[in-house]
């Protein structure tokens, strides 16, 4: 099966989400554009990352659990910061497909939301919508998928090395369904 993407090896993005296992996983998904990523673990620590670093996008967990601030307050915050932050594209992340959601995200200072399970079909509708298109250049054809067991994989984006059993990658299928999964780790390994 072949596979077209579009790389961005110019465009900076910065992840925020309270649980590393979903950090990984979006980060593992976004290497495979070429784009420099970043990543937050809490609305304080994104704002900082925000003030002293250019970014294309932010993706917001929206999750209340978030330590300090959710996604939401964060947001808001970030728009009321001094400088050119009102048109930072920010992205929520949300489990909340509910009728409304839509609407409520916008109203709340987002460009838009990424439905969890993340899919890569609309992972790159994202990415191309709010990215600056001179930043997206050239296509990548991904060929001949290698096939490996999904135990103990080690993703290393740029970050300490973490073995994740496929019981953690399971229960993270709630960011990323597992059958994306399986079909982006060759992909995956090959960025690393």
């Amino acid at each position: 099966m072949d596979t077209e993407y579009e790389t961005i090896p110019n465009g900076r993005v910065l992840v925020v989400d309270n649980k590393d296992m979903s950090l990984y996983i979006a980060r593992g998904m976004l290497s495979l554009y070429g784009l420099l990523i970043d990543t937050a673990k809490s609305g304080y620590e994104a704002i900082e990352k925000i003030k002293y670093n250019v970014y294309d996008l932010v993706i917001m967990d929206h999750d209340h659990m978030m330590p300090e601030m959710d996604g939401m307050k964060t947001t808001r915050k970030v728009r009321r910061l001094k400088g050119g932050y009102k048109k930072l594209p920010i992205v929520a992340l949300t489990a909340n497909t509910a009728d409304g959601t839509k609407e409520m995200f916008l109203a709340g200072g987002f460009n838009g939301y990424i439905p969890k399970p993340i899919a890569l079909l609309e992972m790159d509708k994202i990415l191309k919508e709010w990215l600056p298109p001179e930043k997206i250049s050239r296509r990548a054809r991904a060929t001949e998928l290698a096939s490996s067991p999904i135990d103990n994989i080690m993703l290393s984006f740029n970050a300490p090395s973490r073995r994740f059993s496929s019981s953690e990658l399971l229960k993270s299928s709630s960011l990323f369904p597992a059958t994306q999964y399986c079909y982006a780790m060759p992909l995956l390994k090959q960025s690393v």
